[in-house]
């Protein structure tokens, strides 16, 4: 996997086989979690094509893709899969559902990556501090410290972005619901919703 950043914008880009997507997901996952901590939202789109990446550069018909996802497609803080790609993982999945439970369909049609969802989670917690409580059950309880702290990242930017055209409500609502949503799957470990976002005057 190589991976390429300038202005606002970071390119990763794999092999086609099982382990080059389980790096790009694992790669996007840790990136998008860390980005929310630090009070930003992500969007991006994961194409499948060829693509020239050396020195820094980055060019050809996956990489225009992408883009074309990003800018045109996701509209919302979300990472959108082409139909490809979704072919593709299923393919070099070793199980059933190992790569694809990463992704999420939405209402739109579109499947997106979701940072929220069991294999993201463990992904992402491998890194936080240990997690004692008595109604979380042992193995999740690295789970529920990552969700925590995701929620109360999610909840700092519903707070500090304080919405005044109904354009930037949008995107922000999307991303409270997904997260959300995904809280549904996950009663057990006692997570509070965030609170939806209003337009300010």
């Amino acid at each position: 996997m190589q991976g390429t950043a300038f202005s606002d914008s970071l390119f990763l880009t794999a092999t086609p086989d099982f382990g080059g997507v389980l790096n790009l997901l694992i790669a996007l996952v840790l990136v998008g979690q860390k980005l929310l901590e630090l009070g930003f939202l992500v969007r991006g789109g994961i194409a499948k094509g060829p693509v020239l990446h050396e020195s820094g550069l980055v060019f050809g018909p996956g990489l225009v893709q992408a883009y074309e996802l990003e800018s045109g497609v996701a509209v919302y803080p979300r990472i959108v899969a082409a139909p490809e790609v979704l072919r593709s993982v299923r393919s070099v999945e070793p199980v059933p559902n190992a790569l694809l439970a990463f992704f999420r369909d939405d209402s739109d049609g579109f499947w997106f990556l979701d940072l929220y969802e069991m294999p993201s989670l463990r992904i992402g917690s491998y890194a936080d501090a240990p997690f004692v409580a008595e109604t979380v059950p042992k193995r999740l309880e690295a789970v529920a410290v990552r969700l925590e702290k995701l929620r109360n990242a999610m909840a700092a930017i519903v707070e500090a972005q304080a919405p005044t055209d109904v354009r930037r409500l949008a995107k922000l609502n999307w991303a409270v619901r997904a997260f959300n949503r995904s809280l549904g799957s996950k009663e057990a470990l006692l997570i509070e919703e965030v609170p939806t976002p209003c337009l300010t005057s």
